[in-house]
């Protein structure tokens, strides 16, 4: 059985402009938070995380947070993050999670490779793995640096396969 829960806030299954501590328009109510809901909209954390649990997360968090033009908030970045991720592991058991950068940004990929190894140095039990979605976009397949439909696809097969090779599916 193949179950994944693709978290990619700018592109697919998401809430646009939404960050890890930052959002790109601003407000104070980040993507931690609206993970909790059961529906995203609605200021209410009664999901039962038991009645539905994924083989897989994946998470994309970073290019709104701007890193880049706000590095004072690396740390809060990763100290959020490597939290939010051990908070998977107490609702869903021992998922498969990759954490990705790319294909927007990369400024908050070597963040989300200190996260990787903060969580590897509190547990070696966690299965957490890097996503690598940079080098996708190209000239010809972007509009105002968004993935296109073409890019989308692209990044699916990847993202598909990698994890299919991670899992031995």
């Amino acid at each position: 059985m193949f179950v994944l829960y693709y978290v990619y806030f700018n592109n697919g299954l998401a809430w646009s402009g939404y960050g890890m501590v930052r959002n790109i328009a601003g407000g104070n109510v980040t993507m931690p938070e609206i993970y909790t809901r059961t529906l995203a909209s609605v200021d209410r954390s009664d999901w039962v995380y038991s009645s539905w649990v994924p083989d897989a997360v994946v998470i994309n968090l970073g290019t709104n947070d701007q890193l880049q033009a706000q590095p004072s908030i690396e740390t809060e970045y990763i100290d959020t993050y490597v939290n939010f991720v051990r908070q998977l592991y107490v609702w869903y058991g021992e998922p498969f999670v990759f954490l990705a950068c790319g294909p927007m940004s990369e400024a908050y990929c070597d963040a989300v490779l200190t996260v990787i190894k903060d969580l590897e140095a509190v547990s070696s039990e966690y299965n957490i793995y890097f996503l690598d979605q940079r080098n996708v976009l190209n000239s010809t397949n972007q509009c105002c640096g968004h993935p296109d439909i073409d890019a989308d696809v692209t990044l699916a097969e990847l993202t598909t396969q990698y994890i299919r090779d991670i899992l031995g599916w």
